[in-house]
C-alpha cells in the first residue's frame, strides 16, 4: 500500500479528520466574534446592521411584561413584595 498508517488510520483520512476539527474550531471562534460585536453593538445602541433601529420589546404588552420579570433577580423580587406588603 502507498499510504503511511498512523494509529490505524489512513494519513489522508487524519488529515480530514484535522481540518474538520479547524473548520469546526474556526466556526466557534467566528461565531463568539460576531457575538461580541452584537454586544458592543447594542451598549454602543447602534442601529442593527447599521440600518435598523434595535427592537426593545413591546412595553405594553404580555410579551414585554414577562420579559421584565424574566430579567429581575430574586433579590430584587425580594425587595418588590417587601415594598409591596407595607
Amino acid at each position: 500500500m502507498g499510504l503511511s498508517h498512523i494509529n490505524g488510520i489512513s494519513q489522508p483520512q487524519s488529515d480530514c479528520q484535522l481540518q474538520r476539527t479547524n473548520m469546526s474550531s474556526l466556526k466557534r471562534k467566528i461565531n463568539r466574534l460576531e457575538k461580541l460585536y452584537e454586544m458592543r453593538d447594542e451598549i454602543q445602541n447602534k442601529p442593527r446592521f447599521g440600518v435598523k433601529p434595535r427592537w426593545t420589546g413591546n412595553p405594553n404588552s404580555f410579551f414585554g411584561d414577562l420579559k421584565e420579570y424574566l430579567q429581575t433577580t430574586n433579590n430584587e423580587k425580594l425587595e418588590n413584595l417587601k415594598r409591596s406588603a407595607e
